[in-house]
C-alpha cells in the first residue's frame, strides 16, 4: 500500500509482525502492520476517531495512545468543556496503559482483553487495544450506550485484519 504525501514514515518489529506507521500532509496517521507475513493491516486512525464522534454525540473524546502514552490520533469533541487538565489526561492515558498491561498477566487464562470500561460519576472511560501497542480511548457522558461504541470501534478494527 502507497500513501500520498507521506510526511513521516517509522518501520520496526512487535513480535512475528512488521509494522509501519506514516503521517500524510492532513496529519492523518496510518498504520500498516504486516500481520504474520501474510496480511497487512491499514487503519485511518483520525478517521475511525471521526466516525466515533458521529456514532454519538455523547462520546466527549475518542482518541488512539501508544504504548509511551503519546496520543497518535484524535482527542476531545469541539466545544466540550475538558474535565481534565492536560497532565491529567497524560496520567490518565499512563493509567489505562497500565491496567492494560497489568491484565496481560492473565492472557494464558482468560484470552486477550477486548475493552474496558471504568464508569466514574461524570465520565465513563472505555479501552479498547488496537494492538500489542496502542490503545484506543474513549470517553462518554455517564449512561451513554458504551456497548454500541465498543462494537463498532470492535467491528472497524477487524473487518480491516479481515479485508488486508
Amino acid at each position: 500500500m502507497i500513501f500520498k504525501n507521506v510526511l513521516w514514515d517509522f518501520y520496526g518489529i512487535i513480535g512475528n509482525n512488521r509494522i509501519n506507521l506514516a503521517c500524510n500532509r492532513n496529519d492523518e496517521i496510518f498504520l500498516l502492520m504486516k500481520v504474520n507475513k501474510d496480511k497487512t493491516l491499514a487503519i485511518n486512525y483520525d478517521e475511525l476517531c471521526k466516525q466515533v464522534f458521529d456514532l454519538d454525540p455523547q462520546v466527549r473524546f475518542a482518541g488512539i495512545a501508544n504504548s509511551k502514552g503519546v496520543l497518535v490520533a484524535g482527542g476531545q469533541r469541539d466545544n466540550i468543556e475538558s474535565l481534565l487538565a492536560d497532565d491529567d489526561l497524560k496520567m490518565s492515558i499512563h493509567y489505562a496503559l497500565q491496567k492494560r498491561d497489568l491484565y496481560t498477566n492473565l492472557v494464558y487464562k482468560l484470552g486477550y482483553e477486548r475493552s474496558s470500561i471504568t464508569e466514574y460519576d461524570l465520565v465513563t472511560m472505555i479501552s479498547i487495544p488496537i494492538n500489542s501497542n496502542e490503545l484506543f480511548l474513549i470517553s462518554t457522558e455517564p449512561h451513554t450506550d458504551y456497548l454500541k461504541i465498543i462494537d463498532y470501534v470492535r467491528s472497524a478494527v477487524d473487518s480491516k485484519k479481515d479485508s488486508d
